[in-house]
């Protein structure tokens, strides 16, 4: 194990990983304050060399890290690996190729969907690492003997954890399905979209349940605090947590004594008052037959209802039989759209690859017998 923080340094490394079959890889970074993470460390594994990089240095070589990142000849080891893809895209604008998640395809020989990476050494290698560092300060130097410890525990037995399970996946015939799967996450553009103002009242907890003007009110306030964020690089909750946003939403609260009663401080009020009263006043005017009925989103009909609830059933009893966690064929949400979507048509399910292979026809089948 190796700190490096020389430009040349990292330069070779990651050069002489590029010639490699497999690499592992994670990142450490701090996003506690900031709308954006922090990159501090990138830890590597290659060629039996485990590398814990500095992130922080002015002149890194970006260049390098997006070819080694976007090369379709190195695979990239990692566990759960979506947060560190958006980290790349962010870092040094790589969109990252040939990624091998390691808790994806250790859910495809049956374990759990989701299983840490602490658990995945335990079960696999009978070893035990520490997780004591995890939120640490990646971004203050130097780090600590226990910190670069940590780290390099995260890429120490990747490599190999990836061999066994390429093996074990190809014993069972499921490592086409894993590679289908792993592709379709891992080299799905929209990992990479920004969040945008428009929509982030839909990362606010039970937005749902407000009716349609509260949800339009809910909507602004959102994308006011957002906007503020962004520009500020400071994280959203730190303007108006977003439990005030819900409860104005709730009330359409527009003068200052219901700000107040909903939780929202002085200081608050202080520099945002006038913003928020002029949003209620907008919204408060919308005609009912002007308020976008589209944002409610399709509610299931009783029928409708029982169907998901038949297809929801039969799939848990398939991943059973095939040793599957439920959750990685379709989340219940998913299922719920896919029957929204099909408006009680089967031909309409649209199901493919190796989820058809599991399912076969069994929602078909389930459709067609609620439909007679």
């Amino acid at each position: 194990m190796k700190f490096i923080d020389q430009a040349e340094e990292i330069q070779r490394v990651l050069s002489r990983a590029l010639s490699e079959k497999d690499i592992a890889l994670d990142t450490e970074f701090v996003w506690t304050k900031t709308f954006h993470p922090i990159p501090g460390l990138l830890q590597i594994k290659s060629a039996g060399e485990i590398h814990l990089i500095d992130l922080l240095i002015e002149n890194f070589p970006k260049e390098i890290l997006k070819e080694l990142l976007e090369s379709r000849d190195v695979c990239k080891i990692l566990h759960s690996p979506d947060q560190d893809l958006k980290l790349f895209k962010l870092f040094c604008d790589a969109e990252a190729k040939n990624i091998f998640d390691t808790q994806l395809a250790y859910a495809f020989t049956g374990a759990p969907k989701q299983v840490s990476l602490a658990k995945l050494c335990l079960e696999m290698m009978d070893i035990e690492i520490s997780k004591t560092q995890q939120v640490s300060d990646w971004t203050k130097r130097p780090l600590k003997d226990s910190q670069l410890n940590y780290a390099a525990e995260d890429v120490r037995y990747l490599i190999e954890i990836t061999e066994t399970l390429r093996e074990k996946l190809k014993e069972n015939g499921r490592y086409d399905w894993f590679l289908e799967e792993n592709k379709s996450i891992s080299e799905n553009p929209a990992l990479y979209e920004e969040a945008q103002a428009e929509t982030a009242y839909k990362k606010v907890k039970q937005f749902g349940r407000l009716p349609l003007r509260s949800l339009v009110y809910l909507q602004k306030l959102a994308a006011y605090r957002h906007e503020i964020a962004f520009k500020r690089n400071i994280t959203p909750n730190f303007i108006f947590h977003q439990s005030l946003l819900f409860k104005a939403a709730m009330y359409l609260s527009s003068d200052y004594g219901q700000f107040t009663r909903n939780g929202f401080n002085e200081k608050q009020l202080q520099k945002h008052y006038k913003n928020l009263q002029a949003m209620a006043k907008e919204v408060k005017i919308i005609a009912d037959e002007d308020l976008p009925n589209g944002m409610l989103g399709k509610e299931p009909t009783g029928s409708e209802k029982a169907l998901i609830k038949a297809c929801a059933q039969a799939m848990d009893e398939v991943a059973e039989r095939q040793g599957l966690d439920p959750g990685l064929i379709y989340a219940r949400s998913h299922i719920k759209r896919l029957i929204l979507k099909a408006n009680k048509k089967p031909e309409n399910l649209n199901i493919q690859g190796w989820r058809k292979e599991v399912l076969g026809d069994t929602f078909e089948k389930i459709m067609n017998q609620q439909g007679n």
